[in-house]
């Protein structure tokens, strides 16, 4: 049986409605997991089932989370997804499910972890377009690996795709650098736990991974940790 990968929903309050992007389903599914759009009422009875949580993007993290105030540049947050999102959190770091976060994913990590946000690069730390055009699959700028993340993927160097306005800054504590823009923006960044799968990028690999098989790796990575932990739970 495939590893039972949980995803945080995309939510369009507008519309009343949630909703997934294919590309998150169909790099689990590629990469050997089997997924799952997670309600955004937590429901501890479903996050027990999990083998595997993903993070994804979606609105800005509320900057009150991390000491700011929200300007005219803030995007409307999801209180409902801020509040998901922690709660899985709690849940997978008490039960040691591993972690993938893209995008808001290690924002909101971050943040969870006590670190801060850039709320708006564009403004605050402006030279490198952080916001491609479409299309979105390919990658527009370069980023540099550090530490495990180097290991796993064979080299110091990747070209990602790029589509956000906020990003980490302070990492919080428990959080190592894996990755950075030539602008010094962190790009990803793992867990310091040894017993806890915990990993976030700042791309897209949902895009990506159809143009570069390192994203392929990343994400294989995440679902190893998953296939082992379903394992364990049977033993």
């Amino acid at each position: 049986m495939k590893p039972l990968i949980g995803a945080a929903p995309l939510v369009d309050p507008e519309r009343e409605s949630l909703w997934m992007l294919p590309g998150y389903f169909n790099l689990i599914k590629e990469c050997g997991g089997s997924p799952i759009m997670i309600d955004p009422v937590f429901d501890e009875d479903v996050a027990s089932r999990l083998d595997g949580i993903l993070i994804t993007g979606g609105q800005d993290v509320n900057p009150e989370l991390f000491g700011r105030k929200p300007t005219e540049k803030t995007g409307a947050p999801s209180k409902e997804l801020d509040d998901l999102e922690y709660a899985l959190l709690d849940y997978a770091l008490a039960h040691r499910i591993p972690v993938f976060g893209i995008c808001r994913g290690i924002q909101i990590i971050n943040v969870y972890f006590g670190g801060t946000l850039t709320d708006d690069l564009p403004s605050e730390r402006p030279g490198i377009e952080h916001h491609q055009a479409h299309p979105y699959d390919l990658p527009t700028h370069p980023v540099k690996l550090f530490g495990k993340l180097k290991e796993l993927l064979g080299t110091d160097h990747l070209e990602v795709n790029t589509l956000h306005h906020q990003a980490a800054d302070r990492l919080g504590k428990g959080l190592v650098l894996e990755a950075e823009a030539p602008d010094g923006t962190p790009e990803a960044v793992s867990g310091t736990d040894p017993e806890q799968y915990l990993r976030a990028v700042q791309w897209h690999p949902e895009t990506l991974w159809v143009h570069q098989e390192e994203e392929l790796v990343l994400v294989r990575d995440f679902i190893r940790a998953a296939r082992e932990r379903q394992a364990g739970r049977k033993d």
